[in-house]
């Protein structure tokens, strides 16, 4: 298994963990979680690009060269989503509901990513 092949499993995971966190209603963990999955996708592409992905500048550049290639609000929308997300976890500002509507734009991310590998 390549690190790219690594990256992309374990955000399927991260998602999945995310999720269990959500249902307990643990959502600092679960607004992490949902960070690192869409994190974890992204590098997977990177990787797999040769594209640099050290630093969250980094995956701020790699989701733009993505979005040309990919023309799908979704990929945005999810991108912004595990932004705010991140900010959440230090902030604790967003209630299980918004969460709980977030956490598919999450998804639809990941997929986008495994799709246009």
């Amino acid at each position: 298994m390549t690190t790219a092949e690594r990256n992309k499993s374990t955000s399927t995971v991260l998602y999945d963990e995310a999720m269990v966190a959500l249902d307990a209603g643990n959502l600092p963990v679960a607004s992490e979680k949902l960070w690192e999955a869409a994190e974890q996708a992204l590098k997977s592409i990177a990787k797999s690009r040769g594209w640099k992905h050290d630093t969250d500048r980094d995956l701020y550049k790699v989701e733009a060269k993505l979005g040309k290639e990919i023309d799908s609000p979704d990929l945005h929308a999810g991108f912004d989503a595990a932004c705010h997300l991140h900010i959440n976890f230090f902030d604790h500002a967003w209630t299980q509901f918004e969460l709980e509507d977030r956490a598919p734009c999450i998804r639809r991310f990941i997929d986008l990513i495994i799709e246009a590998q």
